[in-house]
């Protein structure tokens, strides 16, 4: 296997022409937070030591984006698929056969059950609330009468349903939720270990901050945000925490393919985020508020 390129390697040196377009194309206020950002660490350094600083974290922020890309795939995937099964389990009384029951997005119950079109009325807050970035509802198009005349695969609908859907399912009260009494299908891996874990407040507690947090910052990245101040060892961890809860042997493959600790330790400058902890301390605090 190919030795990944070294982030140091692929770092952006402060060049006036450089400066220049990036204020064109990442533009100005976004590069001037790097550059703030820059003078926190020393403000003792010369305009342009400040500026080959900020495109060095720039272009860090990019790479750390990167390599969250694979624990989230991971983990959105898998909890998706797992949550599909629970919701054909849900629906198995409806059809005739398991095969047909797979097929929940067809099921009489998104019609009739109000626990559901609850859930259906929560996604589609989300999904308007996200038109400003979309040229169209995926959920309801994916769900709609048209949506469903062509989508005869659950395997068709599933990716075409956001991770905020799927999040949305837990955003409930334990009792109140379709999946109550199939957490066991969802997190296998957890049932097999601790059973009783499934069945109290604490799983519901424990897990949903943890996915709301999750969907946050997958939200941050899919729109390029910066993420390089905020704690993203603690929500690696949490991506962890919880795909092991799904899937511990998948978990493990995710592990050995995330480059996420490397390129977290590989900051432009080794004490940077201990110089400027009050304010990157703040922007945490306000996010988890």
């Amino acid at each position: 296997m190919a030795h990944m390129q070294s982030t140091k390697d692929r770092r952006l040196s402060y060049d006036v022409d450089l400066w220049t377009a990036f204020e064109e194309t990442f533009s100005k206020p976004r590069l001037k937070y790097f550059f703030d950002m820059a003078t926190l660490y020393d403000s003792s350094l010369s305009e342009p030591d400040r500026k080959e600083l900020a495109l060095q974290l720039c272009q860090w922020n990019v790479e750390l984006c990167e390599s969250l890309y694979v624990p989230l795939q991971y983990l959105e995937v898998t909890l998706r698929n797992k949550i599909s099964k629970a919701l054909a389990d849900h629906c198995k009384n409806d059809h005739e056969n398991d095969h047909e029951s797979e097929h929940w997005h067809l099921c009489e119950r998104w019609a009739s059950d109000d626990q559901i079109v609850y859930l259906i009325g929560e996604a589609n807050k989300e999904a308007e609330a996200e038109k400003k970035y979309t040229d169209k509802n995926i959920f309801r198009n994916a769900l709609s009468e048209e949506g469903r005349a062509g989508q005869n695969s659950v395997h068709n609908v599933i990716p075409a349903l956001t991770f905020g859907f799927w999040v949305t399912i837990f955003r409930r009260e334990p009792e109140k939720t379709i999946l109550r009494d199939r957490y066991s299908i969802i997190f296998s891996s957890q049932y097999k270990k601790d059973p009783k874990f499934l069945r109290s407040y604490a799983f519901y507690k424990d897990i949903y901050p943890k996915l709301d947090r999750i969907l946050d910052l997958r939200n941050i990245i899919a729109h390029h945000g910066t993420i390089f101040d905020l704690e993203l060892e603690q929500a690696y961890e949490e991506i962890c925490y919880v795909l092991e809860a799904l899937c511990d042997t998948t978990c493990t493959a995710m592990k050995q393919r995330s480059n996420f600790t490397v390129v977290r330790n590989s900051k432009p400058e080794a004490y940077i985020l201990n110089r400027i902890k009050k304010s990157i301390s703040t922007k945490n605090q306000n996010r988890q508020q």
